[in-house]
């Protein structure tokens, strides 16, 4: 993995990493498996699907081939959206902010301050749930409704905490350094196993300013207002 080229003097990448290989592994797969069904199904049906298909009249050589090329197609779509993932999404967090890199050849590249995070959202659906991946969601004071996007990432409940503690730090002042960064990724290794991920519809507080206000809350209720 590249190091980002907008990387600063004095600033040091403390971690990088992507979309799940467990995610885009199992696209993969799923790709592969429906192209293999598809031939399995045509070959062992065939008088079958090709006796139905007679029925259609004129339009039986378009239904034909759409039969044929739609599964292929949507195998081969799973197969290259998966390669895209792994390829094309970088994220990195450094010692002053959390950076997405998303492209194979022309790179688009955001970034948000630690100390500038005002709200970080977990996403999980089943899927993600399943496979223990997930997306954060993460905006910043003064900027668009999502600034930042950690899509289908692992261990994402403990690297909501792990930013929400690098947020805190930085609205206090503090300077990120490597050993900082170890002392709270140390930590919130040791809490996320020891809590049930969050309910989705039962987001947790994000009192990232450390004066007993719900920032996510207070985020939303201004966006609110700016939209009206």
């Amino acid at each position: 993995m590249h190091l980002p080229e907008t990387l600063r003097i004095e600033e040091e990448v403390v971690e990088s990493f992507g979309v799940s290989k467990k995610y885009t592994i199992l696209i993969i797969l799923i790709g592969f498996a429906i192209i293999v069904l598809s031939l399995v199904i045509g070959t062992v049906l065939e008088e079958s699907i090709a006796t139905a298909v007679q029925t259609f009249g004129p339009l039986a050589p378009l239904i034909a081939t759409l039969l044929f090329l739609v599964p292929i197609v949507l195998g081969l779509y799973l197969i290259a959206l998966g390669l895209y993932f792994q390829l094309a999404y970088q994220y990195f967090l450094t010692t002053e902010r959390v950076i997405q890199s998303i492209g194979l050849f022309a790179k688009d590249t955001t970034s948000a301050e630690y100390k500038g995070i005002t709200d970080i959202t977990l996403r999980q659906d089943l899927f993600n749930r399943l496979i223990g991946t997930g997306t954060l969601l993460i905006n910043t004071a003064g900027g668009p409704m999502v600034e930042i996007k950690l899509v289908n990432i692992d261990r994402p409940s403990e690297r909501k905490e792990l930013l929400r503690q690098l947020a805190q730090a930085s609205h206090r002042g503090k300077k990120i350094t490597r050993d900082l960064y170890r002392k709270f990724k140390h930590a919130t290794a040791m809490a996320t196993r020891e809590e049930m991920i969050a309910s989705p519809e039962h987001p947790s507080i994000e009192d990232l300013h450390s004066d007993g206000i719900d920032e996510s809350d207070r985020l939303r209720a201004a966006q609110k207002r700016i939209a009206e």
